[in-house]
């Protein structure tokens, strides 16, 4: 309907897993201790990738996050390659610090700033709130794997959590958000769904209802009627609704069961590694794995 091509997305899909199945066969071939001394050429890729935004960013959606990948035809998020090497560099850097300075304040607050300072340019450059939440909450999930001192993770935990609520609490308190701040407006909308169905809290109350269309066995592969033309973003942000549409709750509870054995193999492999190096990566992809699974399907069902 709106590319004139039934087979628009399968092809866009396609060159993807093939660029994937070509970087995955590379990525085997380099070994991983040789790579380690070039924790800073990671951090300046991370950072460097984010301004390519500026000169050959491409506006969608009202942001300006996209950059267009020539000869493929391909749209790319350079936040998609901040995470990537944002995991190499702190992987690399946390095993040059050891157990001691790792666990130490000072240690800490070195990886989470220079993570903060990531997901800031982020924010400000692309408007993209999520991308830098996930980039600071792998940094600190990578932080908390290495450390051996807990207390720290649990203190600062339970101060974000309590600053999250209190945020929340004063949105409710004040009936909506008066300074017509757009962040402030989600929160406002998911307090109070009913109160902007048209606006704020269209794109979730769609969602929801194609979860209730799924019921427990779904229409049928294909079938969804809320991803035409309904529901916003069906083939991205909101796929997981489509997927309950279609699929019915057996399919969706299947979908995160095969998503929970790939995160439970990334811990098993992460346990059987022969170097801190290697183990602090794939402890940041787990991360990352698990925390956009968990973001995603939280945000489409109105849980956070």
């Amino acid at each position: 309907r709106d590319f004139g091509n039934s087979s628009y997305f399968f092809r866009k899909q396609i060159i993807a897993d093939v660029l994937g199945i070509i970087s995955m066969i590379v990525t085997l071939f380099i070994p991983l201790k040789k790579i380690e001394r070039f924790k800073y050429a990671f951090l300046a890729i991370a950072i460097g990738v984010i301004f390519l935004v500026i000169p050959f960013g491409i506006e969608s959606h009202g942001a300006r996050r996209w950059i267009q990948v020539p000869i493929v035809g391909q749209r790319l998020q350079p936040a998609e390659i901040t995470k990537l090497f944002m995991i190499l560099f702190l992987a690399a850097m946390i095993d040059s610090m050891g157990n001691q300075l790792i666990s130490s304040w000072k240690g800490f607050l070195f990886c989470m700033g220079i993570a903060a300072f990531a997901s800031l340019l982020l924010y400000t450059l692309t408007d993209n709130l999520s991308s830098a939440l996930i980039v600071f909450a792998i940094a600190f999930v990578m932080c908390f794997v290495a450390a051996a001192d807990y207390k720290k993770y649990i203190l600062l935990t339970v101060l974000g959590l309590a600053a999250a609520g209190g945020l929340v609490a004063y949105v409710a308190s004040t009936e909506g958000a008066s300074d017509g701040s757009f962040r402030l407006t989600r929160i406002s909308a998911w307090l109070r769904p009913e109160n902007s169905t048209e606006t704020s809290a269209h794109q979730m109350l769609q969602g929801l209802y194609a979860i209730g269309n799924g019921g427990v066995f779904g229409r049928g592969l294909g079938q969804s009627v809320q991803k035409i033309s309904v529901l916003p973003e069906p083939h991205n942000d909101m796929i997981f609704a489509v997927i309950c549409e279609e699929l019915g709750i057996v399919g969706a509870i299947a979908l995160m069961i095969m998503f929970a054995l790939m995160i439970y193999r990334m811990y098993y492999i992460a346990r059987n590694t022969k170097d801190r190096f290697s183990f602090m990566i794939v402890s940041g992809v787990m991360a990352h794995f698990a925390i956009q699974i968990v973001l995603n399907i939280a945000v489409v069902t109105g849980s956070i």
